[in-house]
């Protein structure tokens, strides 16, 4: 919500990119009071791409990527739709991968809504190495077809690519879950319980070096000093 309030201060060229997060600290209470912004935690997105990207961006940004999404839809219109101009119409097999592939660039954006996958590589990565399958399939079908085993082959790389992306988009998930909560217990004032959840969410996300220096600090105002020193040298070697 706050960020809205970024978006109206810089509408046409926004904040610049990944400048979010060093401008979110004047804005965490000009709308509403963000309870999770304290001297321990500050955000690094919004858990909203679309929002950051018009924040960052402004609406020169975000008539590009209005572009590049009608460009997108253009080409499932066209690769779906069977018109003769775009060539001879597509296997029902292709049709379903093609389908599929709209269907996960339509969850991506979603995700999106509440999330941010477009700061992650892996999302990214597959959901245009999926287009790109797409593409190969329908919108160069006359240059470049992709049949029996090769097609086999490619179906298989992309399912374990998205079967590992959404393994770990749901290690992801719990991990925040129990970081939300310690950051609860936290400005309640109960630390100890706020570690242990802290703990748990590390466990979920062992990559994370912003969680595990606030998992260092509260490790530290408990006393465990040399814990907490362990725990700040693993997350500087992550950075």
């Amino acid at each position: 919500t706050n960020s809205l309030a970024m978006i109206k201060d810089h509408p046409v060229l926004g904040v610049g990119l990944g400048n979010w997060r060093f401008h979110y600290p004047r804005y965490h209470r000009r709308i509403a009071v963000d309870t999770d912004f304290n001297s321990h935690v500050q955000a690094d997105t919004p858990h909203n791409d679309w929002v950051q990207v018009f924040a960052e961006t402004g609406l020169i940004g975000m008539a590009g990527l209005a572009v590049f999404l009608l460009a997108l839809a253009f080409a499932f219109s066209a690769w779906l739709g069977g018109r003769p101009e775009h060539g001879p119409p597509l296997a029902l097999e292709d049709r379903v991968a093609v389908l599929a592939v709209m269907v996960t660039a339509i969850a991506y954006g979603v995700d999106a809504v509440f999330s941010f996958p477009m700061a992650k590589a892996a999302p990214s990565f597959v959901l245009f190495l999926m287009l790109g399958a797409a593409e190969g399939l329908a919108g160069a079908r006359g240059v470049l077809e992709v049949r029996g085993h090769a097609a086999a082959a490619c179906a298989q790389a992309a399912a374990t690519l998205a079967l590992g992306v959404l393994a770990g988009q749901a290690a992801w998930v719990l991990g925040d879950v129990h970081f939300k909560n310690g950051l609860v217990l936290y400005n309640q004032g109960r630390i100890l319980e706020a570690s242990e959840k802290l703990a748990q969410a590390y466990r979920f996300r062992p990559f994370d070096p912003s969680l595990a220096v606030f998992h260092g600090g509260i490790t530290h105002e408990l006393g465990r000093t040399d814990e907490a020193l362990a725990i700040n040298l693993r997350a500087r070697n992550q950075h």
